[in-house]
């Protein structure tokens, strides 16, 4: 039997600059953007491309390239505002609407972090199915641990955190503050001192939820102590949770 697959054409990483709302220093300067786009494309259309080897019988991913370029050196209130323009921008190169999934990456959003992401999947009639954030790699150096040698200083946690809503609404907007609103995580669990993963990420998941000045309704959050053994990465917990996880609040 056949495998049902989906055939998709990609762009990864187009770099523009761009002020989008408070850069990781909490400042309104332009800072790096990388955006990326997946488009599912129909299988006969990708087997027509094969037997012609035509660019004609191609989504042409070079318009693609110069629509997501067309937005360097542009100003936007936030990280998802430059989200949506970027999908815009793919629907006018050819004839309207169609299924995508958008990233939009700040490596320097976060400084404590690996960058923060934003991510819209669009149906094929243009309606968003699905728009999350995404903080990556955040570093956080707190006392962790059950062990006598863990207690008298810090070490480094990594953290990866997916924040959603389970209703997507269409004109959720981030704050202009919002990459600041973000670096209290960081501020609040670096003065911490806690003996257990599963305390960190659960008093984390909620501290996000209920603290702090964002919309998001669930989250997910990854955490690992990558160096506490000597031969392997690292021990991690990854939990979600929503709001109705903490009912008192």
């Amino acid at each position: 039997m056949a495998t049902t697959t989906q055939d998709v054409v990609f762009i990864r990483n187009v770099s523009i600059e761009a002020v989008v709302g408070l850069d990781g220093w909490g400042r309104p300067k332009p800072q790096p953007v990388l955006l990326s786009v997946k488009i599912p494309y129909p299988r006969q259309l990708i087997e027509a491309a094969n037997i012609s080897d035509d660019i004609s019988d191609c989504l042409d991913y070079r318009k693609i390239y110069k629509a997501l370029r067309s937005l360097d050196n542009q100003t936007f209130e936030g990280i998802f505002q430059l989200a949506d323009k970027a999908a815009q921008k793919i629907e006018q190169t050819g004839d309207g609407a169609v299924e995508m999934e958008m990233t939009v990456l700040l490596p320097n959003g976060l400084v404590q972090s690996e960058g923060v992401s934003a991510h819209l999947h669009l149906s094929e009639k243009g309606v968003v199915e699905a728009k999350y954030c995404e903080i990556h790699k955040l570093v956080v150096p707190c006392i962790l641990g059950i062990g006598d040698h863990e207690r008298p200083r810090k070490q480094p946690v990594v953290v990866d955190l997916k924040l959603d809503r389970s209703d997507c609404v269409v004109n959720l907007k981030e704050p202009t503050s919002a990459l600041v609103e973000y670096e209290r995580i960081f501020q609040k669990y670096e003065a911490s001192e806690l003996f257990t993963l599963e305390k960190l990420v659960t008093n984390m998941a909620e501290f996000i939820l209920c603290d702090l000045k964002t919309e998001w309704t669930t989250v997910t959050v990854s955490a690992e102590k990558p160096v506490i053994f000597a031969f392997a990465k690292g021990p991690g917990v990854e939990i979600t949770r929503t709001v109705n996880d903490f009912p008192t609040r």
